[in-house]
């Protein structure tokens, strides 16, 4: 059965009950589920192939949002593997629009396996480097219902931020994604809405997987998702690396500075005080 995207504008020969577009993902219960027909000019070409190739729209494909084709694991994999090893093509094929729901859910899935990985390993490691049971003859030097309290509170915590997980991280992405925004639209580097800034940075939340490799994967993950950020910007707001990069750093650096200058305005008031 041939049918036809109208959002894309491509025309495929698909089986019955397939109802999404392979090109760019888009429903064809949106579409007609035939070819447009078209008429030949004196040329005897049709009007499809008299459209300049610079008109032609834009192919927007994202894996993930094409789960009913790939499967739940099969989109899942296939997002995760584009966007952390291909993020140029990725991000320069990512809609910008569709919802925050899809990208929303992808971040909360790679990140909650991550997290449950990273809890993990800090859970053995407390008990690993125990030094009170470690090194009996240091045992005196250590006050051991103190580091068992401390090992008891530290395993709560853990487990609570499980719980809390999708949450935070939820709210996390929302407040990153504005202030990304609010940055982009200070300068006047933005090319579309809150929608697309926020849909870059939840489909740059793949690295969080690698927090599975113990010790590493903690200092992996947040580099890489920086520079999968980064690029997103610069592919979907058509703007440079080096100012994808200073919407990036730039918070960055407005938190340490207030930090310092919160210790010096401490100290400053500690030794006015004595």
């Amino acid at each position: 059965m041939i049918q036809y995207c109208q959002r894309c504008g491509h025309t495929s020969e698909s089986e019955s009950g397939v109802k999404y577009c392979p090109y760019c993902g888009s429903p064809f219960e949106a579409t007609s589920e035939t070819a447009p027909v078209v008429s030949l000019g004196e040329s005897g070409n049709t009007g499809q192939s008299q459209t300049p190739p610079s008109e032609q729209p834009p192919i927007y494909y994202v894996p993930w949002e094409d789960k009913k084709s790939l499967g739940f694991l099969g989109a899942l994999f296939e997002t995760w593997k584009e966007s952390c090893f291909n993020p140029q093509k990725f991000f320069e094929k990512m809609s910008v629009k569709g919802g925050i729901g899809n990208p929303l859910l992808y971040a909360l899935i790679i990140g909650f396996i991550g997290t449950i990985f990273q809890v993990t390993y800090s859970q053995i490691f407390n008990q690993m480097f125990d030094f009170a049971k470690w090194l009996p003859s240091m045992s005196s030097s250590f006050d051991y219902d103190f580091v068992e309290f401390n090992q008891r509170i530290q395993s709560y915590s853990n487990i609570i931020s499980l719980f809390i997980f999708p949450f935070a991280a939820t709210a996390g992405f929302f407040i990153w994604s504005g202030i990304i925004h609010l940055l982009l639209s200070i300068f006047g580097w933005e090319k579309h809405d809150y929608e697309a800034s926020f849909r870059i940075v939840t489909y740059s939340e793949g690295p969080a997987f690698f927090r599975i490799i113990p010790i590493i994967g903690d200092i992996i993950a947040p580099i890489w998702q920086i520079v999968l950020t980064i690029i997103g910007i610069s592919k979907v707001h058509k703007t440079s690396i080096g100012n994808a990069i200073l919407v990036v750093i730039l918070p960055t650096l407005i938190v340490c500075a207030c930090c310092c200058f919160s210790l010096f305005w401490l100290i400053g008031f500690l030794g006015m005080t004595r």
